[in-house]
């Protein structure tokens, strides 16, 4: 499967480019979206964004100890198929730009409030595992992976939404309505 999606060993121009965009550069593009959200949203809005927050910290927390206990090489390490960027010759299993980003697309899907934004999350989160997978740093069992432990961080961190609603997050309101809510009344 993974020699099925990988790029060829002479891509180049606008393929190249927009192969280079969709795995480094659409997390950015999300952290953008986020903030917007923020700053658009309720209060109650912006304690589920928190909430999703947590379960990505989860997720990535979740993601450090399966490389510790199930270290996986990287497609280039093996080697197999054509790697386009580089890469450090670190964990490939699972992927934390996929794992952060399919995190807050099924969070943000959670919420119907927020779903229209979690669609666009999912876009971008399709977009960064394919093209982790086209430019030779991830196998698709790696994104699979990623998938997996982002539906079990949000599965997980669900019970700690009292806890974000009653303590984390008047903190956060005043910081917000002291800082950037400030900004954008």
């Amino acid at each position: 499967m993974f020699l099925a999606i990988n790029a060829p060993a002479d891509l180049s121009g606008l393929s190249f480019a927009f192969a280079v965009f969709a795995s480094n550069y659409c997390v950015a593009l999300l952290a953008a979206v986020l903030l917007w959200s923020w700053m658009r949203s309720n209060s109650a809005e912006r304690q589920w964004l928190l909430m999703v927050g947590i379960a990505c910290l989860l997720a990535l927390s979740l993601n450090a100890v399966i490389g510790m206990l199930l270290p996986h090489p990287r497609p280039f390490m093996v080697p197999i198929g054509h790697t386009l960027i580089l890469h450090d010759p670190d964990n490939s299993f699972p992927s934390d730009h996929a794992t952060l980003m399919w995190t807050f697309a099924f969070g943000l899907c959670w919420q119907p409030a927020l779903r229209r934004i979690g669609f666009l999350a999912g876009l971008l989160a399709t977009l960064t595992s394919w093209g982790r997978i086209f430019l030779g740093v991830h196998f698709p069992f790696d994104i699979l992976g990623s998938i997996l432990v982002a539906a079990a961080a949000l599965a997980v961190s669900r019970p700690f939404q009292p806890w974000v609603c009653n303590w984390l997050a008047p903190g956060v309101e005043r910081v917000h309505a002291n800082t950037l809510g400030k900004w954008f009344r």
